[in-house]
């Protein structure tokens, strides 16, 4: 029986764990979000500009002079929406380990440390009414 605990233990620990980490990725909301500039010269670096909703961080941007707040990367955003400055509507699920940007930086750049988000769905227009991840 002693010999059994431990592993009953561990085998719900490692349960728990591994449910956590999907409910992780879990996200069911439609933001605003605005290029603001390119990390490491690859991915756009994104300000949400939906109100209420904190989903990135406050950061330095372009010659770290200006904090921009709630600061997120996109890695898988379509080309049509790819360009500095250019504003859209999307939903998200945070990029997998796999998935994150974890290239080399060229020494022109400074790395932006902000949470690595995967676009799910995305709109040129305000997010639809009926909007549901699920």
């Amino acid at each position: 029986m002693k010999k059994l605990l431990p592993w009953a233990f561990l085998s719900l620990l490692s349960f728990f764990l591994s449910s956590c980490e999907e409910a992780e990725n879990i996200v069911s909301v439609c933001v605003r979000g605005k290029i603001i500039d390119y990390n490491c010269g690859r991915n756009p670096v994104v300000q949400v500009l939906t109100p209420n909703i904190r989903i990135g961080i406050k950061t330095p941007v372009g010659d770290g002079t200006k904090e921009v707040e709630n600061v997120v990367q996109v890695n898988n955003l379509p080309a049509q929406f790819n360009q500095l400055g250019t504003e859209f509507y999307f939903s998200f699920r945070l990029a997998k380990e796999q998935e994150k940007d974890t290239g080399i930086c060229p020494a022109i750049y400074v790395p932006y440390q902000v949470p690595q988000l995967m676009v799910n769905e995305i709109w040129n227009q305000a997010c639809p009414e009926d909007f549901d991840d699920d």
